[in-house]
């Protein structure tokens, strides 16, 4: 990982003012903005039909139970999700299995999706959510093929810590995108390996493309962001030619924002009156 990343994850708590770190992100922009969640543990709670809920856990006794105990739970669950008319995001945060994942698409008002940590292999049924517009997956570890991604009007995308995916081009078939982040780990770290950013070159609508945590092959290839007219912020931490950021800043007047934009390659350093 490159110094401008350990420099931002070091300085994460220890940074008051951190005007610069989230302008312009269509992902996380402070405290201020988080959304109200409402957490349940419980198949049983009482406010599970909300319009934002956070699965924390299945049962508060799912890690003490044999295997055919964890079944039946999950079974309630399954039959349940795609009951919850009211719900409109969800955040899943205790792992989930395929079925469970099968029966969150059915959901039918679902208009974001947030998934940490997951064996899910086969993300086709998110066809069925016709009103998906968030989607952020995390750690999914059996993950292969994204293709059905392509068929949905996603308006941001963030899939971290996924490392078995074979291609991404079906995101560059994404045109309704505004935010789009593909990363690695951040806290091992670990980059993500991605051949090019000419597949992205079709996103004309994107505004925040967040590369933070990439390791990018074909480093020519960093001038596609020049296509993307309406992008106004771009993280990458990989390490350019300090001309080369220069010149692409220059020629991209909306670009104002985003570790490319904000850090300095010749000192290694936040660029001076930035604060991240």
């Amino acid at each position: 990982m490159s110094k401008a990343s350990r420099t931002v994850n070091s300085n994460r708590i220890s940074m008051e003012n951190t005007i610069d770190r989230y302008r312009m992100s269509q992902f996380y922009k402070g405290k201020e903005s988080e959304i109200e969640y409402i957490a349940v543990q419980q198949l049983d709670n009482k406010n599970l039909d909300t319009e934002n809920l956070h699965v924390q856990s299945l049962s508060f006794l799912y890690d003490t139970l044999n295997t055919k105990g964890r079944s039946e739970i999950e079974k309630k669950w399954i039959a349940i999700l795609p009951q919850l008319a009211a719900v409109k995001r969800i955040k899943i945060s205790c792992g989930m299995g395929q079925e469970l994942f099968d029966a969150v698409c059915q959901i039918p008002n679902l208009q974001e999706l947030l998934v940490e940590s997951s064996k899910v292999s086969d993300l086709s049924k998110l066809a069925r959510a016709k009103n998906l517009k968030r989607l952020e997956i995390d750690s999914f570890s059996q993950l292969r093929d994204i293709d059905v991604l392509e068929k949905i009007n996603l308006h941001h995308l963030r899939i971290e810590n996924c490392f078995n995916i074979q291609s991404y081009a079906p995101i560059g078939k994404i045109k309704s995108l505004v935010g789009l982040a593909l990363n690695g780990n951040r806290w091992t770290p670990k980059n993500l390996r991605l051949e090019s950013m000419v597949l992205f070159t079709q996103l004309k609508n994107l505004r925040h493309l967040d590369l933070a945590v990439v390791a990018l092959r074909d480093k020519n290839s960093i001038s596609a962001i020049l296509q993307m007219e309406k992008l106004e912020r771009f993280d990458y931490t990989g390490s350019l030619k300090a001309e080369t950021v220069k010149n692409i800043i220059k020629a991209h007047p909306k670009l104002k924002a985003g570790l490319f934009v904000d850090w300095n390659p010749e000192k290694e350093e936040i660029q001076e009156g930035k604060f991240w």
